[in-house]
C-alpha cells in the first residue's frame, strides 16, 4: 500500500492526521493505523473494547465517534422530536473498537460503497484519518471526488505553478 501519511506538504493540526490507505476485508474489521490511534485522545486511552458510534455522512464517508461522549447528545436530539428520531436512526450506527481494529457495523460498508470490493479476496482499499479528534473513513471513490473538487477550486494556483516552472 502507498504511504499516504507521508505525502502531505503541510503539517496536520492536533487531533488530525493525513489520509492513510488501509485494506478492508470480508470480516468488516478495519485496522486503524497507529498514527491515527495516537492522534485521538479517547482512542489512545482505550485498554480494551470501546463502543463507538458510526455517523454515515456523505456517501463514501463515515465519521467514527466515542459512543460514551456522543450518546447523551444523540439521545437528547432524538427525544426532542419523533421525526428526527427516525432520521437519526438512519444516520447513526453502533460499533466497537477492539485493540487496533474497528469492527464495522452492517450499514457502514454499504454506505462506503465498497461491498463488491470487500467480497473479493484482495478486499477494498479505504482511507482512514484522524480529523478534529475523531476518525474518518473514506472510500477511494469519495477520495477521488474530493481531489477532483479541490483541483477545480484551485485550478488558478495549479496553472500559476505550472507557468512558473517554464
Amino acid at each position: 500500500m502507498a504511504n499516504w501519511a507521508k505525502s502531505s506538504i503541510l503539517d496536520t493540526s492536533p487531533g488530525s492526521t493525513d489520509l492513510m490507505s488501509v485494506t478492508l476485508k470480508r470480516d468488516y474489521r478495519l485496522a486503524v493505523p497507529a498514527e491515527v490511534r495516537r492522534a485521538i485522545g479517547w482512542l489512545k486511552e482505550a485498554t480494551s473494547k470501546l463502543d463507538v458510534l458510526f455517523e454515515l455522512n456523505e456517501a463514501g464517508r463515515v465519521r467514527v465517534l466515542d459512543l460514551a461522549a456522543a450518546l447523551p447528545r444523540l439521545q437528547e436530539a432524538m427525544a426532542a422530536s419523533p421525526e428526527d428520531m427516525e432520521d437519526l436512526r438512519l444516520i447513526y450506527s453502533r460499533g466497537s473498537f477492539i485493540r487496533d481494529r474497528l469492527d464495522l457495523s452492517d450499514p457502514v460498508v454499504p454506505h462506503l460503497g465498497v461491498m463488491a470490493e470487500v467480497s473479493q479476496e484482495a478486499g477494498a482499499t479505504v482511507f482512514v484519518r484522524a480529523y478534529a479528534g475523531d476518525i474518518e473513513i473514506w472510500s477511494d471513490a469519495f477520495r477521488g471526488a474530493q481531489v477532483a473538487r479541490a483541483i477545480g477550486r484551485q485550478q488558478g494556483v495549479i496553472d500559476t505553478l505550472r507557468e512558473g516552472g517554464r
